[in-house]
């Protein structure tokens, strides 16, 4: 599944993310807010993330490279 970010309004890395914090950013996007999290520490390349769209009320949960 792909999570959709079309045309943010803006987006700002809020945490660049190492191996003890996650990355996180936020976009702002049409009526809403979306904040992605991806967790850093995991040693592989896949990394597992959660993404929170606020306006649209979705949660999404996966991996990403």
């Amino acid at each position: 599944m792909v999570v959709p970010t079309l045309l943010p309004g803006s987006t700002k890395i809020v945490i660049k993310g190492n191996d003890e914090n996650p990355f996180r950013s936020v976009a702002e996007i049409r009526d809403g807010v979306q904040v992605i999290e991806i967790d850093e520490s995991v040693p592989d390349e896949e990394k597992p993330f959660i993404a929170v769209t606020i306006g649209g009320a979705e949660i999404v949960t996966g991996l990403c490279k």
